[in-house]
């Protein structure tokens, strides 16, 4: 390992002024402008001219500058590919001879967490110059580096393919509704979806149980809906509770295929549905649909994807769902069949997201081994 001030050839620290006139070619840029591991310019149109560069005594970032964050959000990072000049919130790394600008990229990307520990700051976090120069790296020789960039290129390459490829998925698996089942926000003759499912809110959560995470029953609050790998499957949570707990408090459990939502409050307005994967408990601010034999819960999720939830809601400050509202809501009555024709061709849309996820997974502990 080797302290960057031995592999950088130049520190370069933006002034603390702004400035007041862009009449330039220059461009002034900000952390917004940054796409993907580049920054081209500044995409307000900001741009300053040579004079105020010299009597501002501003810093003018080279082409091939690795910039990274140092200050409030650590380790964003891009490589300039213009001369720009920037805010504070960066500071300018220009490689010397022994080390690739893709390699460093790479590597300051993986060292979020690293840099993280190393801010200092009460109000607004910061990195100092002097802790870049120090910050420690594994430094291969040029040829090693420009083959971990391959690599790590190619990865990034097929992860940023398979981003694009996302609502693709989910105008295909919208358009194999439509065609399977029909519109359902058309009004058809149908029945209440009590009859083929159970609506139950959740039950309140005395603080002094919360916190725990290794107990058998997962514990959903609406803020586990956004936990990163909870998207549409419950996978995660910030809390648990023991068989005796649920016992004791009297807690209702929601099985594994249950499809729950926000029930309260302006959560509401996020429309966000989740299907539960294992037996659950659910605090009073979610209520949750649990299937039937005669209704599928993908079908279910799916069908729900059409639905704003916020119709269930009253218009009371803050608003709030009742039981027998979401009871009453007219569903088309689908065979099992069908629906289950739907889940099969369904899983094999989704199929290539869990290949993403489990590719993400690898390319992750590539980039940690090669790097370290």
């Amino acid at each position: 390992m080797r302290p960057l001030k031995e592999l950088v050839s130049q520190f370069l620290v933006p002034m603390r002024d702004k400035p007041k006139v862009f009449d330039g070619d220059i461009p002034w840029c900000r952390i917004e402008d940054i796409e993907g591991n580049f920054i081209h310019g500044s995409k307000s149109g900001k741009m300053v001219s040579k004079e105020i560069i010299e009597d501002m005594n501003l810093v003018v970032f080279p082409k091939n500058t690795v910039i990274v964050s140092c200050s409030a959000r650590m380790g964003i990072c891009a490589i300039t590919t213009t001369p720009l000049v920037t805010n504070q919130t960066f500071i300018g790394l220009v490689c010397g001879p022994e080390l690739n600008q893709r390699y460093l990229l790479h590597y300051m990307n993986a060292s979020k967490q690293r840099l993280e520990h190393m801010a200092t700051g009460a109000t607004v976090r910061y990195l100092s110059r002097k802790k870049f120069e120090n910050f420690l790296i594994a430094a291969p020789s040029i040829n090693e580096q420009k083959r971990i960039v391959a690599l790590l290129d190619k990865t990034d390459a097929i992860k940023n393919q398979s981003e694009q490829t996302k609502p693709l998925r989910k105008q295909l698996i919208h358009s194999l509704f439509l065609d399977m089942f029909g519109d359902p926000r058309i009004p058809v003759s149908g029945e209440k979806i009590s009859e083929f499912a159970h609506v139950e809110s959740g039950n309140g959560f005395p603080l002094k149980y919360q916190g725990e995470t290794n107990n058998e029953i997962p514990f959903y609050k609406v803020s586990d809906m956004n936990l990163s790998g909870n998207e549409k499957y419950m996978l995660f949570h910030n809390n648990s509770v023991t068989t005796q707990t649920v016992e004791k408090l009297k807690l209702r459990i929601f099985p594994a295929g249950s499809v729950i939502f926000p029930k309260i409050g302006a959560a509401i307005a996020t429309n966000k549905k989740r299907i539960t994967t294992m037996p659950c408990c659910v605090d009073n601010n979610v209520i949750g649909i649990i299937p039937n034999l005669s209704i599928d819960s993908e079908y279910l999720h799916t069908l729900l994807q059409f639905k704003d939830i916020s119709e269930f809601a009253s218009s009371s400050s803050p608003p709030s769902m009742r039981k027998t509202t979401v009871e009453s809501w007219i569903i088309p009555n689908i065979e099992f069949e069908k629906q289950i024709e739907f889940k099969d061709a369904l899983l094999q849309i989704e199929k290539n997201k869990f290949l993403t996820s489990e590719f993400e997974t690898l390319r992750d502990s590539l980039t940690q081994e090669m790097l370290t």
